[in-house]
C-alpha cells in the first residue's frame, strides 16, 4: 500500500517546491526551474499561482504550446483576482501566443 502525505505536507512541499522554482526563475534558470514548478503545480493543482509561474517559465523556454495550455488553466482558476495571478497581463500573453500559432 502508498501511504499518502497529510493534506498540510502536501500544501508545505508545493511552497517549497514553488519557491525554489520562482528561485531559479528570477536566476534566468528558466529550464531548471520547469522540474520544481511542475512538481508544484501537481502537487497542488488548484492553485493558480502555481499554474501561472509554470505558464512564466514555459513561456521563458519557448514551450510556447505548453505555456499557452498553463496560462488559460492559471487564468481559470485565477478569474476572482484574489490568486496573485495578473489577470490582465496574462489575457495579453494569451492573444499574442494565439496570434503566434495562426501565423
Amino acid at each position: 500500500p502508498v501511504a499518502l502525505a497529510p493534506q498540510g505536507d502536501l500544501a508545505r512541499d508545493a511552497a517549497a517546491q514553488a519557491a525554489l522554482g520562482n528561485l531559479l526563475g528570477r536566476q534566468g534558470r528558466w529550464p531548471e526551474a520547469l522540474g520544481p514548478l511542475t512538481l508544484a503545480q501537481s502537487l497542488a493543482p488548484g492553485h493558480a499561482a502555481y499554474a501561472y509561474n509554470l505558464a512564466v517559465a514555459l513561456d521563458q523556454a519557448r514551450r510556447y504550446e505548453e505555456a499557452l495550455r498553463m496560462y488559460r488553466q492559471a487564468l481559470q482558476q485565477g478569474a476572482s483576482g484574489a490568486s496573485g495571478v495578473p489577470v490582465r497581463a496574462v489575457e495579453r500573453r494569451i492573444d499574442e501566443l494565439q496570434e503566434l500559432w495562426t501565423q
